[in-house]
């Protein structure tokens, strides 16, 4: 399985994103999660920070935001990872797959109201961000354009809400560029679909 079909693969792991979680966290109850930067090994030290998971509610759409090729790369910097039971069906990775590496298998509900950072690859429905408190953090591809609602109501909660469909298509951005890995998983996945069909 690729990397890049986990579509926040390494969302963490970029110091830009980082810089980006640091001011998300500023004058936050959570600010004093991110304690430190080690400057020699150019990696942020990370305490007490949670991260959840969500798989799509749409049952056609088979994409994970977690991976096991990429989940130690959270847990070894000391971030808790939960994840919404069955996540990873769709890209043939169990539960017990994840929770063998140092993650938690957890219900929707409790992924909306344990994590600071949550990743989903769909946006959130109104009931969902009613939930959440004031300082948590959405990421991931929301369409902005098409639910431009969740936004107002993620402002009145006090909920951070960070697209990535927006991060900048630049050189040092090149790895958070989930518009055009998602656009190359699709070609690959037309011309695999293709071959099927021929005689």
């Amino acid at each position: 399985m690729s990397q890049r079909s986990s579509v926040l693969y390494n969302l963490i792991n970029n110091p830009f994103v980082y810089r980006l979680i640091q001011k998300l966290m500023s004058g936050t109850s959570f600010r004093k999660k991110i304690v430190q930067k080690n400057i020699k090994n150019k990696k942020f030290i990370v305490n007490n920070l949670v991260i959840s998971a969500l798989k799509p509610k749409n049952s056609s759409d088979r994409r994970s935001v977690i991976h096991p090729e990429t989940l130690n790369s959270l847990l070894k910097d000391g971030i808790e990872v939960i994840f919404e039971s069955s996540i990873g069906d769709g890209v043939f990775v169990s539960d017990s797959d994840l929770v063998s590496l140092g993650a938690k298998k957890a219900t929707r509900e409790e992924c909306l109201k344990n994590a600071d950072f949550i990743f989903t690859l769909e946006p959130l429905e109104t009931e969902e961000i009613n939930k959440l408190s004031p300082g948590q953090n959405i990421l991931g591809m929301i369409d902005p354009f098409n639910n431009t609602s969740q936004f107002l109501q993620a402002c009145k909660k006090n909920v951070n809400l960070v697209s990535m469909e927006f991060i900048p298509r630049i050189t040092r951005a090149q790895k958070m560029d989930v518009l055009s890995s998602q656009a190359n998983l699709a070609g690959y996945a037309a011309v695999i679909e293709a071959s099927n069909m021929l005689p």
